[in-house]
């Protein structure tokens, strides 16, 4: 695998979402550009069945930071940040989704802090002004109990976050779907505290209600959440005791 280079790999997956992938795209591209010396923008089509991969496809044929890679079928996210970070060519990765959910004028610190910090984790910081009472609450609730299993002082676990991507391949990751995210947080930062925090800023959601809110999305987390817990936690404690 060739030698990663300094600069922020952008992993963009969407499923159906032509309405939003083009204008997203283009704004990020520039706000990229504006920020910061050397990106690309991995976007990975999961199966979509509307224009969201041939727009996809226009947008890597005008903007040379922008690679495409297509799934038959839908995947799911976890596989599509397999794709990203298997095919990445810099040293650092994050994630966005291609539903332009995020005010991308308001992540610059957050992409400027990428050149000086392995890790960054994008704290959301109008979570309750843009989304529902629930989802702000299940979320701060999820993130507690996180911090308190592995003893880490995250402010938000499902805000974007940069990490090294040579770290992140060396981890144990199921790929699972929705909780990827979780997974990585927990393998690269169990134990460590003062992670550096920047601030970003969320759309109002005008369309259904969140995905996250699924019994079945938070019954995967919570099996998720559990067998973390035995192989970072337990495990080690009882080897060590054997």
């Amino acid at each position: 695998m060739p030698e990663l280079e300094p600069g922020l790999s952008v992993f963009v997956p969407a499923l159906n979402e032509e309405r939003y992938i083009g204008p997203m795209i283009e704004a990020l591209a520039t706000g990229l550009r504006a920020t910061l010396p050397r990106f690309e923008i991995l976007l990975v089509d999961d199966g979509s069945t509307d224009a969201t991969g041939s727009i996809m496809d226009d947008l890597a044929a005008r903007h040379p930071e922008v690679r495409v890679f297509h799934n038959p079928r839908c995947l799911g996210l976890g596989e599509g940040y397999r794709t990203a970070l298997t095919n990445a060519r810099f040293a650092t990765i994050t994630d966005l989704p291609g539903d332009d959910s995020y005010d991308l004028m308001s992540m610059r610190e957050f992409w400027e802090a990428t050149r000086t910090h392995e890790t960054v984790i994008g704290c959301r910081m109008n979570q309750r002004a843009m989304r529902s009472p629930l989802r702000a609450v299940l979320s701060n609730l999820f993130t507690t109990c996180v911090n308190l299993l592995f003893n880490m002082d995250l402010r938000d676990i499902h805000g974007p976050v940069a990490v090294p991507v040579a770290e992140v391949r060396k981890a144990p990751l199921s790929y699972a779907g929705y909780v990827y995210s979780m997974e990585m947080l927990v393998y690269l930062l169990s134990g460590k505290r003062d992670i550096p925090h920047r601030p970003v800023r969320l759309k109002p959601d005008d369309r259904a209600k969140s995905r996250a809110l699924r019994l079945q999305t938070v019954w995967s987390l919570s099996k998720v959440l559990l067998r973390l817990f035995w192989q970072v936690r337990l495990a080690p404690i009882i080897q060590r005791r054997a």
